[in-house]
């Protein structure tokens, strides 16, 4: 006990690491008049903004972003780890926003590309939300995961289809 009680107690504060998750998410959201159409109510572009921001509310760790595109791609908030943020970023959008039209999913990747880089990231997932791609775009996809960017695709819409409202 005396050897116990000469040595006395010690209490020492040891550094530790903060584990943080490093993760990117670009998500994608197609803004183009096919997103109009009715197959699913009350529209496509409402539908996809719904599952959207599902995504956004579970989303707990890592850093998210927000693209729309339509004949070009915007960025619309970049990386940021406060994705409830984007929330409401993500209500505001309609295909009126942005100033051309079309549905180029190949710009949207290589955006998300140039976003990912720009953002100090060597690894990253694109969740592009649409109802179409093309050929080209799978060679987009092709090219970007080469570079470290994952591409997924969340469908949106009916195999049958609907016309699109102008």
């Amino acid at each position: 006990l005396a050897v116990l009680a000469l040595a006395g107690p010690a209490f020492r504060q040891l550094p530790q690491e903060l584990k943080r998750a490093e993760s990117a998410l670009i998500v994608a959201l197609d803004l183009s008049d096919r997103m109009r159409a009715t197959d699913i109510k009350p529209d496509r572009l409402s539908r996809a903004r719904y599952k959207v921001a599902d995504l956004l509310r579970q989303r707990q760790e890592g850093q998210t972003a927000l693209l729309a595109y339509a004949g070009d791609a915007f960025v619309v908030a970049p990386l940021t780890d406060d994705a409830q943020s984007l929330s409401d970023l993500l209500a505001a959008l309609t295909p009126e926003t942005l100033p051309v039209r079309g549905q180029r999913v190949d710009r949207a990747i290589a955006r998300a590309r140039n976003l990912l880089r720009d953002a100090g990231f060597t690894h990253g997932d694109l969740l592009l939300v649409t109802d179409h791609v093309l050929p080209r775009d799978a060679q987009a996809a092709q090219k970007a995961a080469a570079e470290g960017l994952r591409v997924s695709v969340l469908g949106v819409g009916t195999e049958a289809g609907a016309p699109v409202s102008l």
